[in-house]
């Protein structure tokens, strides 16, 4: 019996890291040591490594990463290894952003078990076990071709969610809907439909002229309409309704004018943003922004299809679209002078970093940045903040310009 326990406590023991593999090895003669040697458990730097095999390898544990497409990996012991890529470089360190054979990292028939593939844009793991591995959404339908009860799937885009677990049942309601494509920055992404935005101040289903369809069929439209609404009930509460009202009529009728041209309603929709926002201020009354933290309107979930809109597997897809990393803190700091702390990420590893930046009421309402030549403009209303011209702020590929608010529940 003591021999057996002691045997017992042995298996139980976490398997023992082997050394790297030598630095100098070429990447044809680095793929025959680790079939040859395995590597459980090592740091291996698989650059150079398309095309190249190490099927039935013992890499288990190991941190893999690098120029992985069109790399075979067949039937290797992988359970609870890290695939990682430099996140968001067009082109990828891992594999190419394509979907053609030449690209695709071969996992048939290996052992992933607690593995995390969740970095990897483009794998075949037909025959694999996956059971509590973690993988990115836009492979549901392929991990019907795996053995697994459980799975993990990934947030999206660099969110700051933590994986979520899903059934075999929940990927199977799941895959029907989801279709892999060489998506936004680069690398991959789940086309669900468009971002939805905000609705507008009315309801969209009685909507009756021209303007109303118009910014009814906009994201952007919307967005502007509810930023304005706000801004009027505000105006109409703190300064009287009569007066309010009356101008209120007379925009109206300019913004009507526009018909159906997108273009010109968004104009319209702005000057009375910012005249409300002027007209507030001026009488002590200026928007209050508590420094809560707003995400953009392309941050917000995406519509889910009806058979998975009300399911728990479409709240916590949902979850997964979400673009936690990009956010914008305003505080104002008078009524005239606005502080606006705000990050967000983009392709090839651009990024935008406003710190503590300072923005100063112009005369037509709008807040202008008060250090560059080319300032940055937002628009403010009660929750929400419109950026416009942000580029000094911000990498090639990143960007802070678009509307910003409050995220509404789930």
């Amino acid at each position: 019996m003591r021999r057996w326990l002691m045997l017992a406590a042995l298996l139980a023991l976490p398997t023992l890291a082997h050394a790297d593999p030598p630095s100098d090895l070429e990447p044809q003669a680095l793929a025959a040591w680790l079939i040859e040697h395995g590597c459980p458990g090592c740091t291996i730097s698989a650059y150079g490594f398309q095309g190249l095999s190490v099927d039935g390898a013992n890499l288990r544990g190991a941190s893999i990463s690098g120029e992985l497409s069109g790399t075979s990996m067949r039937g290797a012991d992988l359970r609870d290894a890290v695939f990682g890529c430099t996140p968001f470089i067009v082109g990828g360190n891992c594999t190419n952003g394509g979907v053609d054979e030449a690209g695709v990292l071969h996992l048939e028939g290996a052992n992933l078990r607690g593995a995390d593939v969740s970095g990897i844009p483009n794998v075949s793991v037909a025959g694999a076990f996956v059971e509590g591995a973690t993988f990115s959404p836009a492979f549901a339908p392929s991990l019907l071709k795996a053995h697994f009860e459980t799975v993990k799937l990934a947030p999206t885009y660099g969110s700051g969610s933590e994986a979520l677990a899903f059934s075999r049942a929940e990927i199977e309601r799941l895959a029907p809907f989801v279709r892999h494509w060489d998506g936004a920055w680069g690398i991959y992404g789940y086309e669900l439909g468009e971002a939805p935005g905000p609705g507008a101040s009315f309801d969209c289903g009685k909507a009756s002229t021209k303007p109303e369809h118009a910014i009814c069929g906009s994201a952007e439209l919307r967005a502007l309409d509810s930023m304005m609404a706000t801004l009027y009930r505000d105006a109409r509460s703190r300064l009287g309704s009569s007066a309010v009202k009356a101008t209120q009529k007379k925009w109206l009728a300019e913004r009507n004018g526009c018909e159906a041209d997108a273009a010109c309603l968004a104009q319209r929709l702005r000057e009375r943003i910012a005249a409300l926002g002027r007209t507030l201020a001026e009488a002590g009354h200026a928007p209050t922004m508590s420094g809560g933290s707003l995400v953009p309107t392309y941050g917000l979930s995406r519509p889910l299809p009806s058979g998975l809109a009300g399911t728990e597997t479409g709240r916590k897809l949902q979850r997964l679209l979400r673009h936690d990393t990009d956010t914008a803190t305003p505080t104002m700091r008078d009524a005239n002078t606005l502080v606006v702390e705000a990050s967000a990420l983009g392709g090839n590893g651009h990024s935008c970093g406003m710190e503590e930046a300072v923005f100063v009421r112009d005369a037509d309402g709008w807040f202008h940045s008060t250090d560059s030549d080319d300032p940055t403009r937002i628009l403010v209303s009660a929750g929400w903040l419109e950026i416009r011209n942000a580029h000094y702020w911000c990498g090639a590929r990143a960007s802070l310009d678009g509307i910003w608010m409050v995220r509404p529940t789930d």
